[in-house]
């Protein structure tokens, strides 16, 4: 018996293309998070609501553990985060 586990809701909003994408690939487990397709006890599905949110539903078995941990950054807040602790680093030590 499957029941729903656990509905992770995002914040981010999906073009049509990207969520294209993530329907394309949730059953291979690639995205939004790996599973072995019910194989395992447990399965993954996306939706996506009018505005482009995403929400996952991860199903498992009874006694099938799941196990989930994230931390998500755009590539240009990461490459920011980079770029203000180098400035920092730089006037610290040579400004």
């Amino acid at each position: 018996m499957q029941f729903p586990f656990i509905t992770v809701v995002s914040a981010a909003q999906y073009s049509e293309s990207e969520q294209s994408q993530i329907q394309h690939n949730q059953g291979s487990g690639l995205w939004p998070f790996y599973c072995s397709g019910g194989s395992g006890g447990s399965s993954t599905s996306a939706a996506f609501d009018k505005d482009g949110r995403m929400t996952v539903n991860i199903t498992s078995k009874a006694n099938v553990p799941v196990v989930i941990g994230c931390i998500v950054l755009a590539a240009a807040a990461y490459l920011g985060h980079e770029e203000q602790a180098s400035k920092l680093l730089t006037r610290q030590f040579y400004g």
